[in-house]
């Protein structure tokens, strides 16, 4: 249904509800129109208007319902109507929220009374707010590259327009007067009274970032977090500075430099400014996706929920009917259909990449070209929530130690611009994500000679003549590893690369490195979805599951090929050539197995690294498709373990991360 057709019937109600003398719904009329109008003006986006007028057309039902069951238990439906009208600033006068601003350098902001007794609505504008934040970022990076483009600046003036006037709505003045500032420099940019410039884009991009920090403060507000004062002062003259055409694209200087040179702040205000920026982005690469229940939204398509809603009516069908042969395949596309919900594309973290690119590599003076491919490769939501860190991590060390600066490129023969490429692809059930960089590549001698330094060869147990260039560069994973000469406010300091190896083991994966002297480094992580195919095993009265990911074949060895080695009797077997080491699991988890003679058992090969390992189990039951369940706080250090799924028999599969038993083998 169209607006205009929701506005005609809405007006139609209110005649209704006039002429029936019910002045009671008038009112809650008023406001749906007012929520129709602001949306198509553009003060309200579409998601959160909606999620109003929804709202409010529930409070309409309840009040009809209580009408006519007692005419006199109105109180609960004026009180709301009235609050409502606050929330939603029915009759605020915008620019007046904006002269309100408060003029303070730096600001903790205060949500109203009204607005926090029904913190929902508030909920649902933080959450559209930084969507819309991260795509007007996205753009005005897209208009450093064409500053022609008239589609991107009309996108980015549209959505500071639609957040000047929903947090005007919200008496959220700072937030307002920063999102109309940053509107009238677009709006000049727009009828060509300024022309758009590095430094004019700067100050846009340092805008969005401030009014990023208000959100998240906002989120600490609403849940009574330690709540940091934001500067504010030093963005609002520059905006300005911008609006009055101060800023031109003739300025060289740092924008820091240029309000120190003009006076308008101290060089002691600065370096003050300049450190809590650090502070702030320092907390923004490492913020987890945060838990609280209103604000973990997924955004769904309709018509998935409504194909949801068709399978369910077959469900319903199929049982009130006794058809019981057709729940399993019912109930096989109701499970396939959400699992669907929850897959989005990579690009979702692909793009907020090109920020960080361009800031680290600006802070380098080196010159990156950044190619992106896949992006449209769907992932799990855990996936999106997790990986960005590690991907900026890699990325972050792939400008700062990987890419070399000009001089050095021109002495290689190498194009002065270094080259980094983010790739995903998905491989069955797997997702295979690479960052590749054309620059110096991992020097092995130096890894050794740091890790030698740091006393790293008794955790081998072989020499370093013995490792493989994949376990030599295992090392750089190692917290507090680093072979940079120095220490700068990118890296250096060995607290990154541990963190990608972390996080991507917490998502139940795996990197993989392969480097060249003078050529680069590739950085492969594989990662499972949370629904993943694997093989069904028993050992005794337990079951497990393996990945197929990391299975190489199945096996029972002839007692010819068993070995004897060290003292341990048939602890290894021979295939194809090469000599493959036996881990009994029934010793490893202490079960009673019905099978203890390899020649019996079967034995799953894993690859691992540049070899093979072999898991003995009592017997191969199935291969299925399983839903990854995370372990709880009882079970989350078992040895060996990634998780646990609920078997179609109802039994408990462990899930084994192969990875981890052998290293611990």
């Amino acid at each position: 249904m169209r607006i205009g057709e929701i506005l005609k019937i809405l007006d139609e109600l209110k005649a209704i509800f006039q002429n029936e003398k019910f002045p009671q719904f008038v009112s809650s009329i008023d406001i749906l129109i007012e929520v129709m109008g602001q949306i198509v003006i553009e003060q309200l986006s579409y998601h959160v208007g909606m999620s109003y007028f929804f709202n409010i057309y529930e409070l309409l039902e309840k009040g009809l319902d209580s009408f006519f069951k007692d005419k006199n238990s109105f109180d609960f439906f004026y009180n709301k109507i009235e609050r409502l009208s606050l929330v939603l600033g029915i009759g605020t006068d915008v620019a007046k929220v904006i002269e309100e601003a408060p003029k303070e350098d730096e600001i903790i902001q205060e949500i109203p009374e009204n607005i926090m007794e029904d913190i929902s609505l508030l909920a649902d504008f933080i959450t559209e707010a930084g969507d819309n934040l991260d795509s007007a970022e996205a753009k005005i990076l897209h208009l450093e590259k064409k500053p022609n483009n008239q589609e991107y600046l009309d996108a980015v003036f549209r959505i500071m327009h639609t957040l000047k006037g929903s947090s005007g709505f919200f008496n959220l003045s700072a937030m307002s007067k920063l999102a109309h500032n940053t509107e009238d420099i677009l709006s000049q940019i727009r009828i060509k009274k300024l022309k758009i410039s590095p430094e004019i884009l700067e100050v846009v991009l340092k805008s969005i970032d401030t009014l990023r920090k208000l959100l998240s403060q906002l989120k600490d507000i609403m849940y009574n977090n330690p709540t940091k004062p934001i500067k504010i002062g030093i963005i609002y003259d520059l905006q300005e500075r911008c609006i009055k055409g101060e800023i031109v694209s003739k300025e060289t200087h740092k924008i820091g430099e240029i309000l120190v040179a003009t006076g308008q702040i101290t060089q002691e205000q600065l370096e003050e400014a300049l450190e809590q920026q650090q502070i702030s982005k320092k907390n923004i690469d490492e913020e987890k996706t945060t838990k609280e229940q209103l604000l973990d939204v997924i955004k769904i398509p309709t018509h998935k929920l409504n194909q949801l809603i068709e399978f369910l009516d077959e469900l319903v069908v199929s049982v009130s009917m006794k058809r019981f042969s057709q729940l399993d395949k019912i109930t096989g596309k109701v499970h396939d259909w959400i699992l669907s919900i929850k897959m989005f594309p990579i690009n979702n973290v692909f793009s907020k990449l090109y920020r960080h690119i361009r800031d680290i590599s600006s802070k380098c003076d080196k010159q990156i070209n950044f190619i992106v491919e896949g992006g449209e490769t769907l992932v799990d939501k855990t996936i999106i929530d997790g990986i960005y860190a590690p991907l900026m991590h890699l990325i972050r060390n792939a400008i700062d130690h990987g890419i070399e600066n000009v001089e050095a490129r021109k002495i290689l023969n190498k194009n002065i611009s270094g080259t980094i490429k983010v790739s995903a692809s998905r491989l069955g059930d797997i997702v295979i994500l690479q960052v590749s960089d054309d620059g110096k590549g991992l020097h092995r001698e130096a890894i050794i000679a740091k890790a030698i330094e740091k006393e790293m060869l008794k955790e081998t147990k072989k020499s370093f003549d013995q490792l493989s260039d994949q376990e030599v560069f295992e090392f750089i994973f190692k917290p507090g590893f680093s072979t940079a000469k120095g220490v700068t406010d990118i890296s250096g300091r060995g607290v990154g690369m541990d963190v990608v190896k972390r996080d991507v083991e917490a998502l139940r994966g795996k990197v993989i490195i392969e480097s060249k002297k003078d050529k680069g480094t590739n950085f492969t992580i594989k990662l499972p979805l949370s629904t993943v195919e694997g093989l069904v095993v028993r050992i005794g009265a337990s079951r497990f599951v393996i990945p197929i990911l990391d299975i190489n074949q199945i096996i029972t060895p002839k007692k010819e090929n068993l070995l004897d080695v060290c003292d341990e009797k048939e602890s290894c077997f021979i295939l194809a050539g090469e000599v493959i080491p036996i881990i009994p699991l029934y010793k490893f988890y202490q079960i009673n197995p019905d099978v203890s003679d390899p020649t019996k058992a079967i034995i799953i090969v894993i690859n691992f690294r540049e070899k093979k390992f072999g898991l003995m189990v009592d017997e191969f039951l199935r291969r299925q498709q399983i839903v990854i369940r995370d372990l709880d706080i009882y079970f989350n250090k078992l040895p060996g373990i990634s998780g646990m799924t609920i078997l179609g028999d109802g039994r408990v599969g462990w899930i084994i991360d192969p990875s981890s038993l052998i290293n611990l083998n």
